[in-house]
């Protein structure tokens, strides 16, 4: 898989990702998945203003709610 992140505005959209997720994570386990290969990384989004800040902020929110495991991060935070 390509990706598959979580970081979605809308709670379905979150919570479908997750069971996509879930399905990769174990795919590995099924008869004939032996060219299987999922690497978790991650994603990062960053904002330079206020409003987006605010829409990281709000989505986080729904995200979180919805079981996700997403961290909010503030410049202070993150490493060069």
């Amino acid at each position: 898989a390509g990706g598959m992140r979580q970081q979605f505005s809308l709670e379905q959209n979150v919570k479908m990702s997750m069971y996509g997720l879930e399905f990769l994570r174990h795919m590995h386990s099924w008869p004939s998945s032996d060219n299987v290969q999922f690497q978790q990384q991650g994603y990062v989004f960053l904002a330079n203003t206020d409003s987006a800040v605010k829409v990281l902020r709000e989505n986080h929110g729904v995200q979180t709610s919805a079981g996700a495991d997403i961290s909010l991060l503030l410049p202070s935070q993150l490493k060069v």
